[in-house]
């Protein structure tokens, strides 16, 4: 089964047993069941390791695990696995000093069946005409675009961003929309969102006409499917409250390392400052637009033992809400798929009843 996150997909089924927040500071060898290769992961690394090898196959999390029984070793695929993730590591360490050079995504190319020989050429003219004009670019090699002198300082941007957007005295959000995801069919998923800022979340999304509800409350969180009530696990609360953060009318969640301005870029004809950092577990780059201040792209890449993969969140349609600016849209890119979220409207410090975040004692329906 798959939850719908405000357009970000949390395989549920491929969820680390729950744990309490002071256990992510520990390593999935010291707080899960049956791990006997990715021992020295860090738990909190441990649903974007588990993510990296799902999107470098192009499978879900139930191809290797049963049902939620997770340590079970039921499956030939789990087995498989465990071998793949030595090969890569031993060749690595062997060839490359430890380097992560190796990786899932190396032979498979997001396909289950790793090709073994070169493909016929299966080109449009389109595909081939958008190559050629690129290797002429290519050959042509534009001078880079001259940089200023000085470059604004990462915190004053952020600061110009802030005050551009006017959210300081946002307390609660009301969101209601629709989720597009590419890989089906652009098939409109309804979604409505409640926030009380910084880390309560209630969001009710129709999936194929049954309803899910999905509960963040502090350091605790659930999910209510039809029949089914599961408990989340401490990693993906914590990934669930970065996204309440970007939910929120500022979308700059805390750095994990120093920001930094790196350059100016040109896109549309438009001109962003880019502000980087670069952490052990992210690299992170934020466009800002130089005439508005606003927030235009946030993207970059995580990082896993096992290798990285890269993320880009557009937001577009800035308008304003009781003075306050926000996006009316967002686009999710990932390694297998594009997600679109469409708000029809937004308010802005109502009320949140608080019986919604009561966690229900059964669930209703199959």
């Amino acid at each position: 089964m798959e939850i719908v996150l405000v357009g970000v997909v949390v395989f549920l089924a491929g969820a680390a047993p729950a744990q309490s927040v002071a256990e992510t500071a520990k390593t999935a060898g010291d707080t899960m069941k049956n791990i006997r290769v990715l021992t020295d992961v860090p738990v909190k690394q441990w649903d974007d390791t588990m993510w990296f090898m799902s999107t470098s196959l192009g499978v879900t999390c139930d191809h290797c695990h049963t049902g939620q029984t997770y340590e079970s070793d039921d499956k030939k695929a789990k087995q498989t696995a465990r071998s793949m993730i030595q090969m890569t590591r031993e060749l690595n360490a062997r060839s490359f000093g430890g380097r992560v050079r190796i990786t899932c995504y190396t032979c498979h190319e997001g396909s289950l069946q790793p090709k073994t020989a070169s493909a016929l050429w299966n080109k449009t003219p389109e595909e081939a005409a958008a190559i050629r004009k690129l290797q002429q670019e290519k050959q042509a090699t534009p001078s880079a675009p001259k940089q200023p002198e000085s470059l604004p300082d990462a915190e004053q941007v952020i600061a110009r961003y802030r005050k551009a957007v006017a959210g300081d005295g946002v307390k609660t959000i009301h969101l209601k929309g629709s989720v597009d995801t590419a890989s089906r069919g652009q098939v409109a998923q309804a979604v409505e969102i409640d926030l009380e800022l910084p880390d309560r979340l209630v969001q009710r999304a129709t999936i194929g006409g049954a309803e899910i509800v999905q509960v963040i409350d502090r350091d605790h969180g659930w999910a209510v499917a039809p029949g089914r009530i599961i408990d989340l696990p401490a990693a993906n609360i914590e990934n669930a409250r970065k996204q309440i953060a970007l939910l929120g009318p500022l979308k700059v969640p805390e750095a994990e390392a120093p920001r930094k301005t790196t350059a100016l870029e040109t896109i549309g004809g438009r001109t962003f400052v880019v502000v980087e950092s670069r952490g052990i577990r992210h690299l992170e780059r934020l466009y800002f637009d130089m005439q508005t201040g606003l927030l235009y792209k946030r993207a970059g890449d995580t990082h896993t033992p096992l290798g990285d993969y890269p993320f880009e969140t557009v937001y577009e349609d800035y308008r304003d809400v009781d003075g306050v600016k926000v996006p009316f849209q967002t686009i999710n890119r990932s390694t297998i798929d594009r997600t679109t979220q469409t708000f029809a409207e937004i308010r802005f410090n109502q009320p949140v009843d608080p019986s919604r975040f009561e966690r229900p004692r059964t669930a209703a329906g199959k």
